[in-house]
Parts: C-alpha cells; sequence; structure tokens
C-alpha cells in the first residue's frame, strides 16, 4: 500500500523568512517519515507560493 499526503503549496506563505519556512516544511518531512509515508505530492492552491520565496519553494525544500 502506498502513502500519499498532499501538501499545499502555501504551507510556508506564513513565514516571515526562509529560515522560518524551510523549519515548518521540515516538521511536515519529519512527521512523513515517522508515519512512512511513501510520497508527498506538493498541490498548488488559490494561496499558492506568491512568490515569496520563488515558485516551487515547498517542493524544493521537501
Amino acid at each position: 500500500m502506498t502513502r500519499s499526503v498532499l501538501v499545499p503549496s502555501s504551507l510556508s506563505r506564513e513565514a516571515e523568512d526562509k529560515r522560518e519556512a524551510t523549519r515548518k516544511l521540515g516538521y511536515v518531512a519529519r512527521a512523513a517519515v515517522v508515519f512512512r509515508v511513501d510520497r508527498l505530492v506538493v498541490y498548488p492552491d488559490s494561496g499558492g507560493d506568491d512568490g515569496r520565496f520563488g515558485d516551487g519553494f515547498v517542493s524544493t525544500v521537501l
């Protein structure tokens, strides 16, 4: 059985800087490992990355 988790591209939108955004995404990545998730899928949502940290920031960090 494959376990997939969907992650919105706006997940890091509330972070003040890249360091905080990366830390938040690190928590998601660690939880995925603990629960043995096979695949993380970043989907675009209405908020999006805003281009704040660059396109695909969430995908790149994860």
